[in-house]
């Protein structure tokens, strides 16, 4: 059920079941955005409420075909994959669409241990071959875990390829690793390693954990980690938080089965962040130097060829940050793996749907925000407001793309790609479109 991609329909799933402190069991937020990889024939299985008119943009505006819509009926707080599973008619369902088109790829956000396990059901009711588009799962919790990747980075890359960084085990070892990493350091951060961009990350100030007693020390990291959704499970992460100098590259690879080639460096973005803790807000066609980027590209391929070595098959992308206080002196530092699709790599494959021919000459930006505090509002008056700026397949050929439904209509942020000439004219729709959603 693994390592080549079947001539033949897709069923696409997010599950985000096994990322710390993300939605699980309707993935509300980003419910819709495994729609974007869907087309006529293909399946797409849908852990929230429809919404049709969403359906119908991603149809009429995109022009990306009709999939069939499946919404699982187990009710409960099981991730996506496992009410699947559970459903017997959901899996009579996909097995009738494969067994048609003698074959079918499951392409999941993730290769979980549930994901998997839906795959094996549904391949033994079938009739007909069924590959999965992702890792296995051992191999897809260590790709994700912060500190096997950081030890995976300095292995390959050597011992300067992470900033300073270590595991603790307890909270005995947490208190002291912070202090000792506090000595040295103005920030540093405590990262659950399991968890998906900024949302495991505790930042601290280093002077509020000098000349502080061991008891206060455990009393106020304790309160805090639980604060954050913690669920008192080790290990954790203790890392320096370093300044970035000019980039926090992600670069966006597709790594094939070991016989079928090396892995691809799709594209380098530089993502942008806001507050302390980095949250993501978007991201933006790299544009460091010449020997900057080959820099990063040489050690991302020699870290993704150990992954596929190890078995690693489908989306990856891998996260760093250019630290330092002056150029001279910059150092590439590898940050995490996101052995998974993602806020990046699900528009840059959207990019392509919407216009092979193009696509590599056609810059895209992405914009996110999580905190808007509006009314709740239907997609058909959002579409009237932001008409002009739109992509329309057939009648606008550049433009912003709406991504995902969910914080659109409940007004608390926005997912927006925008395509465009040139990357400043990218950035400046995305301008004016997130002005506009942010202020009214």
């Amino acid at each position: 059920m693994h390592g080549e991609i079947l001539d033949a329909p897709s069923l696409v799933i997010e599950d985000h079941g096994a990322i710390r402190l993300f939605e699980h069991s309707g993935d509300e937020a980003y419910s819709y955005r495994s729609l974007l990889l869907a087309g006529d024939n293909d399946l797409v299985a849908l852990g929230v409420e429809r919404s049709g008119g969403f359906e119908h943009y991603c149809r009429d505006w995109l022009g990306l075909g009709t999939p069939l819509m499946l919404t699982p009926q187990a009710a409960g707080d099981d991730t996506l994959a496992t009410r699947c599973t559970k459903d017997p008619h959901f899996i009579d369902q996909v097995v009738k669409q494969a067994e048609t088109s003698q074959g079918l790829n499951i392409l999941p956000y993730m290769g979980t241990w549930a994901l998997w396990q839906l795959a094996g059901k549904i391949a033994a009711a079938c009739r007909a071959p069924v590959r999965v588009i992702a890792p296995p799962p051992q191999l897809t919790r260590r790709a994700n875990d912060k500190i096997w990747f950081a030890r995976l980075a300095q292995s390959v890359c050597g011992y300067a390829a992470i900033p300073p960084a270590r595991a603790a085990d307890n909270f005995v070892s947490l208190c002291r690793l912070a202090v000792e990493l506090a000595g040295a350091h103005a920030t540093i951060a405590i990262k659950l390693p399991d968890s998906a961009s900024s949302a495991g990350n505790l930042v601290l100030d280093a002077e509020l954990l000098r000349d502080i007693s061991w008891q206060a020390l455990h009393d106020r990291l304790e309160r805090r980690l639980y604060g954050l959704g913690w669920n008192g499970s080790f290990p954790l992460q203790v890392v320096a938080w370093e300044q970035v100098l000019s980039s926090s590259p992600s670069v966006h690879l597709w790594i094939p089965a070991l016989d079928q080639g090396r892995p691809l460096v799709e594209a380098i973005f530089d993502q942008h962040t806001s507050g302390l803790e980095r949250e993501f807000d978007g991201a933006r066609p790299c544009q460091l130097e010449f020997d900057w980027q080959l820099r990063i590209v040489r050690q991302a391929i020699d870290i993704a060829r150990v992954l596929q070595y190890l078995g690693y098959f489908g989306r990856c992308s891998l996260d760093a940050i250019i630290a330092g206080q002056c150029e001279s002196s910059a150092q590439l530092h590898w940050v995490e793996c996101n052995g998974r699709w993602g806020g990046v790599s699900l528009p840059l494959s959207l990019n392509r749907r919407l216009d092979s021919a193009t696509a590599e000459t056609t810059p895209m930006a992405i914009f996110e925000q999580a905190h808007q505090r509006l009314p709740a509002r239907d997609l058909k008056s959002v579409l009237q407001m932001l008409e002009p700026w739109l992509y329309r397949r057939g009648v606008r050929n550049q433009g912003a793309v709406l991504l995902s439904p969910g914080r659109l209509l409940d007004g608390t942020g926005f997912e927006f790609m925008v395509r465009a000439n040139a990357v400043n004219s990218a950035l400046r729709i995305g301008s004016e479109v997130a002005n506009l959603l942010e202020n009214n």
